[in-house]
């Protein structure tokens, strides 16, 4: 007895619910309701609109290799590499298959890495923006101060692919800057 009350009570509000969702009209081509605003009793209505935001897309230069600068050092007969700034463009593929192109500038002052400055262009997908910043970040505390040779760099910031990047961009500096 108790479960033809439940299965009468369910019929029943079902078919009330039924009832209300046929018979409600359609709201769907209702307009939008705009909020009005009255700054003063006697002034016209003022419509609000919604704040919006303007996006701008990120600036993607493509650098150009630049050659060696000189220094003005003293030239020591025993260094390896000649005194200057050296820039190198190696690229990379990224898990997401995109290309990234690293520009990479070394300055040489008696075989010691006395600068370094890197730039990306091509794809900003943001995985690899975030592993390019982390890079940059830890760049100088690893590299400066360090002699050329001396230098084997291993996952600078975290970034593994940008790290050999910037290695295999060294090794094309050492071979420009041999005395």
């Amino acid at each position: 007895m108790p479960l033809i009350l439940i299965v009468a009570g369910l019929i029943a509000i079902l078919g009330v619910g039924g009832f209300l969702v046929i018979s409600r009209p359609n709201d769907s081509t209702a307009e939008p309701v705009t909020p009005i605003t009255r700054t003063e009793e006697s002034s016209p209505a003022v419509e609000q609109t919604p704040p919006t935001s303007v996006v701008s897309e990120p600036e993607i230069t493509t650098p150009t290799p630049t050659e060696p600068t000189p220094i003005s050092a003293p030239a020591d007969s025993s260094m390896e590499y000649q005194n200057g700034t050296y820039s190198e463009v190696t690229t990379y593929i990224a898990p997401s298959r995109s290309v990234h192109t690293v520009t990479t500038s070394v300055t040489l002052t008696n075989d010691v890495i006395t600068a370094t400055t890197v730039t990306f262009s091509g794809d900003t997908h943001p995985t690899s923006t975030n592993w390019q910043s982390k890079f940059t970040a830890a760049l100088q505390t690893e590299i400066i101060g360090k002699k050329l040779t001396d230098v084997s760099a291993s996952r600078i910031g975290g970034a593994s692919l940008t790290t050999n990047a910037y290695n295999e961009a060294l090794t094309q500096i050492k071979s420009s800057a041999q005395s």
